[in-house]
This record gives C-alpha cells, structure tokens and sequence, in this order.
C-alpha cells in the first residue's frame, strides 16, 4: 500500500481492512485498479438543446468553458467533528486553503461544484464523498441506512464515489460485520474506500483531493445544475418517469449522468425510444439513431451504440 494521502493502490489496498490476508490479496492482484483514487469517469461533451424551452425554463444541465469559473468543495450541514465543535471541519479546511460552502446536501457529505463567474450558476462536478464515523458506521449499519444510502449514490449519475471510513469511539459490535461492510463497499459496490484515523487526517485528506480536483478540472464541464441535483436527489422528491429514465441511461457505459439527461429529455420514455429505434431501417441506423439524433457534441458513436445495445439486442 502506497501512503500518499490521496493514493489508495493496486490490490494490497485490502490488506487496509482487518480480516483480509496474503491470500485474498494475491487473488485481487490480477484486477490491477487504476492508479487515479477514483474510477475513471466518462468523458463530458457539451450538450445541445434537444428541444425548444418554455420562455422562462432553465436547461437542467449546463456547461462552462474554461477560466469561466471556480471550484469549491460543498460540505452538508451536518458533518460535524462534534457537538462542541460543529464549525471545526469548515474552519480547518479553509485553513488549508479550500474554498468551503457549507449547504444541506439531500445525497452525501460532500461534492465539488463549479461556479461561474458571470452569474453564479452552479454545475456538480463528477466527486462525491460519504463520511462515515465508526459510531455513524455502526448506526447505520443497524437501521439500514447503510445499504440505503449507497444505493441511492449508485442512482446518482456521479461517476467517482469516495466513502472515507474515519476511526473513533463507537458502541460496541460485532467487527467482523464492520470489516465486511467495508470491504464490500470497495470490492462489490466498487466504491473508492480511503481509511483515515481520525477527523483531523479525513481534513488533511479532503484538502489533498480539493487540490487534485481544482487541478484537474480546468477545461470544459457540463454536468447537471447544483439545484436539480438536489432536488433530484432528495428522499422526498416525487420520482418521475423522467427522472427513473435518466438513472436507468446513466448505467449505460461511455453515458454520464449530463448525457443521460439529454437522452431522457429528447425521447421522454422508454417507449418513445423503443418506437424510434423500431422505426429505423437496419441495425447501423440504429447504432448511431442517439448520436445522429443529439449530435456528437452530447454522445458519441460508442456511447449511442452501447445504449442500442442494452436497450434493443
């Protein structure tokens, strides 16, 4: 295991988790993870309105050309460090030099956003972090919000997940259930899992990633608007077709969730884009039917034909 502290390499990583041994992880050896702490995301392309708006509707999704705009880390209003000092986790991170906006977020404990300069809009970046105290861990674990919650960040259309598990005091239970939700988390919901001793090095940890990720993202971005994402994400937000739609073309490979929204808002229901397909005069139409329909600034060939794919064949 590499120690950088916004490294987590190769299949030795397991060995991080109590209960895995040499012999598991020469089996996981053969996968060979990227190097990146988090999975490789879509590539973006900038959508193209597919269809005319009410006078006064805001596109859900948006797109800014580079030096256009800023990154800052959104932190949800409840990541505390504890009662006694709920201001600590924002404070210590602008000492490092994060620009922090604190929020209630309806999924997570923390994202990145991009905010333009001209009129404040505000798109999601593709990171998303869940914090998860031993004590929260345990808790969570008990009344189900564990599965829950991972669920719904799987439905979320952000590609690059982070679950930071931070050690502390906690009641007591069974460590074995904790090792195994951890592991599971990394190995079966594939999740990036970073382990950190405690609030101060989850701190030191975030202040790296929000480096990496400034760095990284200064070319052109498109993702969905920091208010949709909110509302789409919320529990009690009604779940429309629409909405179920998206998440469903967002698990199409090479489509991110901006893309996938684009998709949903041109053929508006499965069945319209079953029809359209039905309609097209051999399988090469409609490999490229999405592509030729959105334009390949939205979707490439790749991605119409693998939604052809899980749709159709």
């Amino acid at each position: 295991m590499r120690n950088h502290p916004t490294r987590l390499e190769r299949a030795e990583a397991a060995l991080t988790l109590k209960g895995i041994g040499k012999g598991i992880v020469d089996k996981l050896r053969k996968l060979d993870p990227p190097r990146h702490p988090l999975p490789p995301a879509p590539e973006r392309r900038k959508p193209r309105a597919s269809r005319k708006r009410k006078r006064g509707e805001e596109s859900t999704t948006l797109t800014f050309e580079p030096g256009s705009f800023d990154v800052s880390l959104v932190l949800d209003t409840r990541e505390i460090k504890n009662k006694s000092e709920r201001d600590y986790i924002p404070a210590q991170l602008r000492e490092c030099g994060v620009d922090v906006k604190v929020r209630q977020l309806a999924l997570g404990d923390m994202l990145w956003i991009a905010r333009r300069h001209d009129d404040n809009a505000e798109l999601v970046l593709d990171h998303i972090v869940e914090r998860k105290t031993k004590d929260d861990l345990v808790r969570s674990i008990t009344d189900g919000r564990f599965r829950e919650q991972k669920e719904r960040l799987t439905r979320s259309g952000i590609a690059r997940v982070v679950y930071i598990f931070e050690d502390g005091p906690a009641p007591e239970f069974n460590q074995q259930a904790i090792d195994t939700a951890i592991y599971t988390t990394l190995m079966v919901d594939g999740f990036f899992v970073k382990r950190t001793t405690s609030t101060d090095r989850t701190i030191a940890y975030l202040a790296d990633l929000h480096a990496e990720i400034t760095a990284t993202h200064g070319t052109t971005q498109t993702g969905i608007r920091f208010d949709s994402f909110n509302a789409r994400n919320t529990k009690k937000a009604r779940t429309t077709l629409g909405d179920l739609f998206a998440k469903m073309l967002a698990t199409v490979r090479d489509v991110s969730g901006a893309t996938a929204l684009e998709i949903a808002a041109h053929y508006k229901t499965p069945s319209q884009l079953i029809e359209a397909y039905a309609a097209c005069s051999d399988d090469d139409q409609r490999q490229t039917m999405v592509c030729d329909a959105l334009g390949r600034k939205t979707i490439n060939r790749t991605a119409s034909k693998n939604v052809w794919e899980t749709w159709c064949s």
